[in-house]
């Protein structure tokens, strides 16, 4: 932020004084960030990972299914082109 006449900018840059208290919490936020990324781990090794069959059926699934999404709407723009084809051009 600026500052004006009234009332000068403020220093948001946090100081290291002599009491450690800074240094301290500093060192916590750390601590904090190596448990956090401990956990992360802990809780990656307890996935569990779809069987290669598992994936290959899924994949399939989705294959199938974005094929039969398509066609629908394939099919609903043929025929809401043929009704506005209808209505605008009077043919």
């Amino acid at each position: 932020m600026g500052s004006n006449p009234t009332a000068p900018a403020k220093n948001t840059v946090p100081e290291f004084n002599g009491d450690g208290k800074k240094k301290e919490q500093a060192m916590a936020k750390e601590e904090n960030a190596v448990t956090f990324f401990q956990d992360v781990r802990d809780e990656a090794r307890k996935v569990v990972w779809p069987s290669r069959r598992e994936l290959l059926i899924s994949t399939a699934m989705v294959v199938i299914m974005v094929v039969v999404a398509s066609a629908f709407f394939t099919g609903v723009d043929a025929v809401l082109k043929w009704v506005v084809e209808r209505v605008l051009f009077g043919i």
